[in-house]
């Protein structure tokens, strides 16, 4: 039953997501990433049966219903009230560094390839030398979280970070079912059940009109905040249409991040071919 919870509590975001940033370091992208969802998703929705049937063998619907720490209240019966309460509080702890470390490389891995494409600015692209990691595009991202936090409205901050993230989601599925239709013929080494986008289209939409229902001004507002990145774009990263006054200030930029990071910026050019090989593209889906 604490494995369960412990699985349930971890895993879910880094098997779902996890796997799809390691693309571009997987060889044989049509047998791992199968391999990965199926065994990953598995063990997590395991974990989750065997955590609920416990609960409830342990409780009763009454103490299921009215009970806050419904994982300590299941255990206190086999632990002892203090015992129970330190267990869960570790693995509470040992869940929340795991999800961290995964959200660190999957953020930091995200920035790293969208400044190695163009779509941000180039100093995120560099390579710490001596242990080739994406240090700049990891501390900037701890920096982004870490203005997000400072209005200490947690709650509001989840429900902000998942309306956007289906927004995305949503668009992705999408896109999907558009390439699958526009270009039948690109050849996709994982290839899903065209279904399966359709319905995590539906289901997406749900998630993103729904929250307009429940609180329209919050959404309207992260909306707002979306759309005010296209001129930041055009701005600080399209060159076409960039004036060269933000040339010269994106190169300052990336030379004295070189020089703090002891960092060196990868062959571009080399790393964009590799993006549009198969095995590596965000269409092989």
């Amino acid at each position: 039953m604490i494995c369960g919870h412990r699985m349930r509590t971890c895993c879910v975001p880094i098997c779902r997501h996890g796997v799809f940033f390691a693309a571009e370091e997987v060889e044989d992208v049509a047998v791992i990433f199968p391999r990965a969802v199926v065994i990953s998703m598995s063990i997590v929705v395991f974990g989750y049966m065997m955590a609920n049937l416990a609960y409830m063998i342990i409780l009763s619907p009454y103490q299921i219903i009215n009970t806050s720490v419904i994982a300590v209240d299941a255990v206190r019966p086999v632990l002892g009230s203090t015992v129970a309460l330190y267990a869960m509080s570790v693995l509470v702890a040992v869940s929340t560094f795991g999800a961290a470390n995964g959200g660190i490389y999957m953020a930091g891995r995200q920035n790293f390839s969208a400044a190695r494409q163009g779509s941000l600015p180039e100093c995120l692209s560099a390579i710490y030398t001596r242990w080739k990691t994406p240090v700049v595009a990891i501390v900037f991202q701890a920096a982004t979280v870490a203005f997000y936090l400072i209005p200490a409205e947690i709650g509001l901050l989840v429900n902000i970070f998942s309306f956007t993230s289906w927004i995305f989601f949503c668009a992705c599925f999408v896109g999907l079912v558009v390439l699958r239709y526009r270009e039948p013929h690109l050849k996709r080494p994982y290839k899903v059940f065209i279904a399966t986008p359709v319905v995590m289209t539906l289901a997406s939409l749900y998630l993103v009109i729904a929250p307009f229902v429940n609180d329209p001004f919050s959404c309207l507002y992260v909306v707002a905040g979306i759309l005010a990145g296209i001129p930041v774009y055009f701005l600080f990263v399209y060159r076409p249409s960039s004036p060269d006054i933000f040339h010269r200030a994106s190169a300052v930029l990336t030379s004295w991040t070189l020089v703090i990071f002891m960092s060196a910026l990868p062959q571009v050019k080399k790393d964009r071919d590799r993006c549009l090989e198969p095995s590596t593209r965000s269409d092989v889906f």
